[in-house]
């Protein structure tokens, strides 16, 4: 903890009447995407009911704080003095004209080797009483020189924190940064950034559960339902500052947020202001045309449509772990590493494999397999950590120590919908049968004949019909068209659409209309 000299809090009040000026004195130019460079230190953008400032401070503005013992500022940086081994920076009080219930901090530092600076953030409501001090972990790596969209960034080589958030009535911030010198010399801060965001105004939703939305699910193309998935428009998105670029997700990598919570989420609104938030944070000081996440996932259990549109048949190119192509990002919302050990809910935990084993059965990717992640450049595991691809404790040790759980229940999912049967709403039962040359099993050896699938339909229908293996990845598709009522032939001979003879083991036959949906087993021997 820094100690503040002693006339630091007599002159409180008449910083905060400085502050309050300047912010009287910005103009209040708001856009809906692009964020306005302003000539006072301040970085304002506004979208949809979001609103968003940067409050940005220079070697003009560090003197105005409280410089204790060993800290100057030289060469338009605030570094320590020779000699001085560590030393605490407070800022000046940053006044705000509107509230906020998040903070999203960068920085331009020179870090020599073993060097630290160490962020810490409060927060109060009127500018009298003030909250305790909040510790900002440092993010992955430095904000890049260009913004998604290409264009230059005006916060290049800036290290993030963590997104902190805060009661969202407040209106003042200081930052404090706690310098230590290492070997090779001190740290130099050249510039300080808070992005200060209040994204508690957007739409009101309601929980819907876990249950699949019928109007979405595609019973022809997936055995295991699409869950609740709350769409952009529902949670209140930006709209992305550029076109997307799509990919074919054969791999998912999970993360956490590692925001900082001072403020509870207690709803399913308080979490879609998080994720505004994080939108917010992600495109303005990040530069990325979106937030980077496919999906995002509360503590409640409830799942928010990111990056992605209504498309279901391409995946949206991410920005969630440096290569991205190739993969979908699902990040939950939480700091599941120390110093804020926070723990993943049950609720979390079961939303997060609902979704990923309605797009690995989509996707047709194995969940306890490992293929080539091409972007990346080698074999990773099809569902995979953060951490397995960059270097960052994402998704926090808490969370990724379930990855083997998660994954086993994911292939568990996956299962349950293949070899269940799923009863839709329908005048008249179907009549399904299978029958064939020799008894199931079946071999696919000389002396073997294919599997002969009969199906008989009691009226007209667009009927398909395919084999499935144990983890409910589609094998073969036999025939998806229109077909009269009465019986009809269809054979199997054990190759996959590739024409590739497939293992022995069990399979299963799955006939799915428009009234329902059947299945049965088969087993191929060889």
């Amino acid at each position: 903890m820094a100690i503040l000299p002693d006339n630091f809090h007599k002159n409180a009040k008449r910083r905060v009447s400085e502050e309050m000026m300047l912010v009287q004195r910005l103009p209040q130019l708001w856009c809906w995407s692009v964020a306005v460079l302003l000539t006072a230190g301040s970085h304002i953008t506004h979208a949809s009911e979001t609103k968003s400032v940067q409050r940005v401070h220079t070697a003009e503005h560090f003197p105005q704080g409280a410089l204790q013992s060993g800290l100057r500022v030289q060469q338009e940086t605030l570094t320590l003095a020779p000699m001085a081994a560590t030393s605490s920076y407070v800022s000046p009080i940053v006044a705000n004209d509107f509230s906020f219930n998040a903070i999203g901090p960068h920085w331009h530092a020179q870090l020599p080797e073993d060097a630290d600076l160490k962020l810490y953030v409060r927060v109060s409501i009127e500018g009298e009483h003030w909250g305790d001090w909040i510790f900002v972990p440092q993010e992955e790596g430095p904000i890049d020189e260009r913004t998604e969209a290409g264009e230059p960034n005006p916060f290049a080589g800036d290290q993030t924190g963590a997104l902190v958030f805060v009661h969202p009535e407040s209106r003042f911030v200081q930052y404090r940064f706690d310098f230590i010198a290492g070997p090779q010399g001190s740290p130099r801060l050249r510039r300080m950034a808070l992005q200060l965001i209040n994204s508690m105004e957007g739409p009101s939703l309601e929980p819907a559960g876990h249950a699949p939305d019928k109007h979405e699910q595609n019973a022809h193309t997936a055995a295991v339902p699409k869950p609740k998935i709350y769409k952009r428009a529902e949670w209140g998105a930006r709209s992305p500052s550029s076109g997307y670029l799509y990919t074919r997700a054969n791999h998912i990598g999970f993360h956490h947020t590692a925001g900082v919570a001072d403020f509870n989420v207690g709803n399913l609104n308080d979490c879609a202001a998080r994720v505004r938030a994080i939108q917010a944070y992600h495109m303005d000081s990040n530069g990325w045309i979106d937030i980077g996440y496919n999906y995002a996932i509360c503590k409640h259990g409830h799942i928010f449509q990111a990056r992605e549109d209504d498309n279901d048949a391409n995946d949206v190119h991410g920005a969630h772990d440096g290569f991205n192509a190739g993969s979908m990002g699902v990040s939950t919302l939480g700091y599941f590493h120390a110093p804020y050990n926070q723990q993943p809910t049950p609720e979390m935990l079961h939303a997060l494999q609902l979704l990923m084993a309605w797009k690995c059965d989509e996707r047709n990717i194995d969940p306890k397999a490992a293929s080539l992640y091409a972007a990346y450049g080698a074999v990773r595991d099809n569902i995979y950590g953060h951490r397995e691809v960059r270097a960052t404790a994402c998704p926090g040790d808490i969370l990724f120590t379930k990855k083997q759980s998660i994954r086993d229940s994911v292939a568990q999912i996956i299962r349950d919908a293949v070899t269940g049967v799923h009863e839709h709403s329908g005048p008249q039962p179907l009549s399904f049968q299978m029958l064939q040359s020799y008894p199931n099993p079946f071999s696919t050896s000389a002396t073997g004949a294919p599997a002969k699938i009969i199906v008989n339909l009691p009226s007209p229908e667009t009927a398909e019909l395919a084999i499935y293996n144990t983890l409910g990845q589609r094998v073969r598709l036999l025939q998806n068209r229109f077909m009269p009522a009465g019986q009809h032939e269809v054979f199997w001979e054990g190759r996959n659409e590739e024409g590739r003879q497939q293992a022995a083991g069990l399979y299963f036959v799955r006939l799915t209309t428009s009234k329902q949906t059947q299945q049965i087993k088969l087993l191929l021997v060889k």
